[in-house]
């Protein structure tokens, strides 16, 4: 990997499961089973600076509901830029993303009130406020969408990428219309081993031409990606005869192009100097942290008081009626029965 890049990285395989424990290997979050091999970023080792550089967008849109846009933003770029950049720096910069990312005119509303599509907008608004400056990996951002949400989405990534943020971005079943959107694509086969990596071309020119010239032919008008898909999946040419597509993705000039290409922007970035900065174990100091999250809390629990009625309800009410459930009983036989026990439970309570 190569901080240089300015393309989108596009990975996708015939089972999900290949394609989310690659992104959680090359982020640093996979922390179950054996991992080996190695791992570079500019052809040196990953080191601490590594996840503050990067952002990670998950399948899943987790958000505070009572947030509205403008705090979620802001509250991201403050806890999670260096505490060297100063707030109006920090909000500004929220302000550009909000823009960009086309969530300006919702910056007001609430994250419960916003639709799929918004709520993974905001999602890739978050993280890119904590300004990665190396990579932002995305887990499936178009999951759950309708394919106009889907091609929204993916244009505005293309429309960062552009801007000069590299992405890695994983996929499922992607249109004809989205996989003209990515740079170059990682296709990966039931094994969960390569079988192409390299540039989709003018409307998968690219694709179909090394497919082609190894026996499996991609019909006129057919979507690419599924071509692919089921090209891997069946292991054979168009003319029914078998191919181990994995070889031939290792034995190919392709794949030795990618390698060397792989070993230059190693060299030529190994030789800059690193950053002389000194990273802490938390971009924000202690104080601002307990500030913002108190305040986010406050917030939280007076846009929605629910949770509060049902703590003074179960803690105060219920207590109140319970008892003045004993209050005066009487003199009649049920209330000294009533009395009696209420003074016995006082008095093991005592």
């Amino acid at each position: 990997m190569s901080s240089s890049s300015k393309f989108s990285d596009w990975q996708f395989g015939t089972d999900c499961l290949y394609r989310t424990t690659l992104l959680n290997t090359l982020s640093q979050r996979h922390q179950v089973g054996v991992i080996t091999g190695e791992i570079q970023m500019d052809g040196r080792p990953l080191g601490i600076e590594f996840q503050r550089g990067t952002g990670y967008c998950e399948q899943m849109d987790v958000h505070d509901p009572a947030q509205t846009v403008r705090e979620a933003m802001e509250f991201s770029a403050i806890l999670r830029q260096p505490a060297s950049v100063p707030k109006a720096e920090k909000i500004d910069y929220a302000n550009k993303l909000m823009v960009l990312l086309e969530l300006d005119f919702l910056q007001d509303a609430v994250v419960r009130s916003l639709g799929v599509e918004q709520k993974k907008r905001l999602t890739v608004g978050v993280e890119l406020a904590a300004r990665p400056d190396l990579l932002l990996f995305l887990d499936e951002p178009t999951s759950g969408l309708d394919s106009q949400s889907a091609f929204s989405i993916v244009r505005i990534l293309k429309k960062l990428s552009q801007a000069g943020q590299a992405i890695i971005c994983t996929i499922h079943q992607p249109s004809s219309m989205l996989i003209q959107q990515f740079d170059m694509i990682l296709a990966l086969n039931p094994g969960g081993n390569t079988f192409y990596f390299g540039p989709v071309g003018e409307n998968g020119a690219d694709v179909i031409r090394y497919f082609g010239e190894r026996g499996a032919y991609c019909p006129p008008g057919k979507n690419v990606a599924e071509f692919v898909i089921e090209a891997a999946a069946k292991g054979t040419r168009t003319d029914g005869r078998p191919i181990d597509w994995d070889h031939e993705w290792r034995t190919s000039r392709e794949a030795k192009g990618v390698l060397a290409e792989i070993d230059r922007l190693c060299d030529e970035r190994r030789e800059k100097p690193l950053p002389d900065v000194e990273l802490k174990e938390f971009a924000a100091p202690m104080w601002l942290q307990t500030t913002m999250l108190t305040k986010r809390l406050f917030k939280q629990q007076w846009r929605e008081p629910s949770y509060v009625y049902a703590k003074l309800w179960v803690g105060f009410m219920v207590g109140v009626f319970n008892g003045f459930t004993f209050w005066n009983p009487g003199n009649t036989i049920q209330g000294k029965r009533s009395g009696s026990h209420c003074e016995g439970f006082f008095s093991r309570a005592d």
